[in-house]
């Protein structure tokens, strides 16, 4: 399992049975989250809104020329 300090955003790879209580890089005693995957409908947001700045930026582009 990994975690990530939410502070310096350092990835901890952790073994079985091993208990992680500080980031080995800046030494945060809080803050260590599991590594999860993104969700599919975060990644699904992602596409879309690039999708609607690329449309946005070549009818910017066309209404200049």
């Amino acid at each position: 399992m990994a975690r990530l300090c939410s502070r310096c955003h350092h990835r901890i790879e952790q073994s079985d049975g091993e208990e992680i209580h500080a980031c080995a890089k800046c030494g945060a005693e809080a803050g260590l989250e599991e590594v999860v995957a993104t969700p599919f409908a975060m990644r699904l947001f992602a596409v879309c809104l690039t999708g609607a700045v690329l449309v946005a930026g070549s009818a910017i582009a066309f209404a200049v020329v």
